[in-house]
């Protein structure tokens, strides 16, 4: 059985009653590499809404936060993620969900800041899933003292350290249209998780990235 984009590729290049050959099989799999590449690209550049910083949210009760809440927990849970933001489903919005108590629900961050860090800066692989099938190293505070709108509209501060405070800093990140390849100074800095299911076109639209800004920065 076959679904979602190599299924429509197959029907789309054999038709839904022809034999499936070694040729056939081939341009699907350069198709779907293809498709791959360029949607890793669009969220790469700087039109993408990855890219965008986030607006705050002034009315926390409007059916647009609420649904958005919900669209980000049911992805979150489907997903088994830790975190997920609101422009990762499309919404610019200062809004992201934190599984900071396991296994109660995730916890709603609404227009957070971080007070203040902790600890010295340690390297450790992130995974996101905006940009799959890669973990990334990326340099975080192992402490972070936070503050945030709850669903309600409570103001909470929190202490956070290890696994919640790096989360909150990577979503932090994706409110202000920052992705984790920005912090790779070269390829080496990002690696597939499994190098049979990862499209070559992938890794190079992500190496001419990493490759592109730290040029830009040596430039600056």
């Amino acid at each position: 059985n076959m679904s979602g984009i190599a299924g429509r590729l197959f029907r789309r290049l054999v038709g839904r009653n022809q034999p499936v050959t070694r040729e056939t099989t081939a341009q699907i799999k350069a198709s779907k590499e293809q498709i791959f590449a360029k949607q890793a690209s669009d969220r790469l550049t700087e039109d993408s809404s990855l890219r965008r910083k986030a607006s705050p949210i002034g009315e926390f009760s409007s059916p647009l936060v609420h649904k958005t809440i919900k669209n980000l927990k049911q992805i979150a849970k489907r997903e088994s993620l830790s975190s997920l933001s609101a422009p990762q489903v499309g919404r610019s919005l200062r809004l992201f969900v934190l599984d900071l108590d396991p296994p109660s629900d995730f916890s709603v961050i609404i227009n957070p800041r971080i007070i203040d860090f902790g600890g010295i800066q340690i390297s450790e692989e992130e995974y996101c899933c905006s940009l799959p099938g890669f973990t990334f190293d990326v340099k975080r505070y192992p402490k972070a003292r936070v503050e945030y709108h709850n669903e309600e509209g409570v103001l909470i501060e929190k202490e956070l350290i290890g696994l919640p405070a790096r989360c909150f800093q990577h979503e932090m990140d994706h409110l202000e249209g920052k992705l984790v390849t920005d912090y790779a100074n070269s390829p080496l800095d990002f690696k597939p998780i499994d190098d049979k299911a990862v499209a070559p076109g992938v890794t190079t639209v992500f190496s001419d990235d990493v490759k592109a800004r730290r040029n830009a920065r040596k430039a600056s």
